[in-house]
């Protein structure tokens, strides 16, 4: 209900020509809206509690009660700005929120399959929780690939804004799990349908691996056995490939 309220003011804002980037902003801005609303749900909820206690049990004055209240209103205000960092729930609350409403909402990895990730590898199912599977995608869709034993893992080169990071591309390299014709995008933990995904990026596929392909290798071996192939590829085509292996 809280997305719906504030879906029609924002795209009034938004620049229809960056599709993908509003969508992200979309997100990020209603995840970043309900944050606030549990915070201060977590500070009225206590405060709630202690001005019903100090009328019904201490039968004090209203004025009193309410001067109490919003005393110890700025006291708990202060408390969370002080250590909202040093508070794990409530500094990783957005990402969490991220994680759980739209990350989980998806054809690619589906909801009861994050479980599995999180039964049986963890460290992965924190890294993607907490969105920090950003740079992460080449290891990140083997893992899944090798976990789910379905979908294929796409190589592929796609538009890059960021021309500080290489001058002399407008791609760069970055790899999908697709499953069920939805990929899953490590760099903003969102799970798009993958026609709309290659549209958006003016995408260059590489190549795309099935389990078949990977079953019987580890990473290091999957990664040395066409990386040569992939290095003559973005140099053929001026793509970035990494930051720790520019071939351009």
């Amino acid at each position: 209900m809280l997305k719906s309220i504030f879906k029609k003011n924002f795209f009034n804002y938004i620049d229809n020509e960056k599709e993908w980037k509003n969508v992200i902003a979309y997100y990020y801005y209603t995840v970043y809206i309900l944050s606030i609303y549990v915070l201060v749900l977590i500070i009225l909820i206590p405060l709630a509690f202690v001005f019903d206690c100090l009328i019904t049990f201490f039968n004090f004055n209203f004025w009193l009660c309410l001067f109490i209240l919003i005393t110890f209103g700025i006291i708990l205000a202060f408390v969370f700005s002080k250590f909202y960092d040093k508070i794990p729930l409530l500094s990783k609350l957005d990402t969490l929120l991220y994680f759980n409403i739209y990350t989980k909402k998806g054809k690619a990895i589906k909801r009861q399959q994050f479980n599995i990730i999180k039964k049986n590898y963890y460290e992965l199912y924190r890294l993607l929780s907490l969105q920090k599977a950003a740079g992460e995608c080449y290891a990140v869709s083997y893992e899944l690939l090798k976990l789910f034993k379905k979908g294929m893992i796409v190589f592929l080169a796609i538009t890059d804004d960021n021309s500080s990071a290489n001058e002399n591309s407008n791609y760069h390299m970055h790899v999908l799990y697709v499953n069920n014709n939805d990929a899953f995008d490590t760099d903003f933990c969102l799970q798009i349908p993958y026609d709309l995904f290659i549209s958006i990026y003016k995408a260059k596929i590489f190549k795309t691996f099935s389990f078949d392909d990977v079953k019987n290798l580890t990473f290091w071996e999957f990664r040395d056995k066409f990386h040569h192939q992939l290095v003559d590829f973005c140099r053929t085509n001026k793509i970035f490939l990494w930051t720790n292996c520019p071939v351009i």
